[in-house]
């Protein structure tokens, strides 16, 4: 096996400035919308490292390009158990996919590939609905059937969290969890 080159500092610096910032406006529309769906998470992150993806050329001569994809909801597109065939071993491990270059002039010295997966961390007085399908069904019909407590509702929430909190949407056992299994046992400890 090839070994990895020596990548430049500025390089990791760049990556780590972008993923922080990218961090924090997504933290910050789940602070300012604690139910805001899962699916809006990944796309404000996603959104936030677009203006980053475009061949970048940093101060030691590397260029860095990102390429993103929004992988999830495969089960939209007709999940278990509904996949025919040759689509049987869709793996849904995660919902972002990003691909990272890293060239020295026109040469590809690197290369990687990342799967992310949003996850909400839950309140301990479980005030988050993020099971509304009535609501994800009806969609701009909402504006015809508004509940008229839901505004005044909102004002008032409060979340509380602590140690005890968790991510209640990936759970040892679960299907996801289970294809991250499947998918290091088939393609090595890729998944953490």
């Amino acid at each position: 096996m090839d070994e990895w080159p020596q990548i430049p500092e500025d390089v990791v610096q760049w990556f780590r400035r972008v993923f922080a910032q990218a961090n924090y406006k997504v933290c910050e529309r789940l602070a300012n919308l604690p139910n805001v769906r899962e699916t809006s998470l990944d796309d404000g992150l996603i959104e936030t490292l677009i203006p980053d993806a475009a061949p970048t050329l940093l101060p030691s001569g590397a260029i860095v390009r990102m390429d993103m994809h929004n992988i999830g909801g495969l089960r939209r597109l007709g999940g278990p158990p509904f996949w025919d065939e040759p689509f049987r071993s869709r793996w849904e491990t995660a919902d972002i996919g990003i691909l990272v270059f890293v060239y020295r002039g026109d040469d590809l010295v690197a290369k990687k590939i990342g799967l992310l997966q949003s996850k909400r961390l839950y309140p301990a007085n479980n005030d988050v609905d993020d099971d509304d399908e009535i609501g994800f069904r009806h969609g701009m019909n909402a504006f015809i059937r508004r509940d008229q407590k839901q505004a005044a509702g909102a004002l008032h929430a409060h979340f509380h969290f602590d140690e005890n909190c968790v991510y209640g949407a990936l759970n040892t056992g679960s299907h996801q969890s289970r294809l991250v299994d499947q998918f290091n046992e088939s393609f090595g400890e890729a998944i953490y």
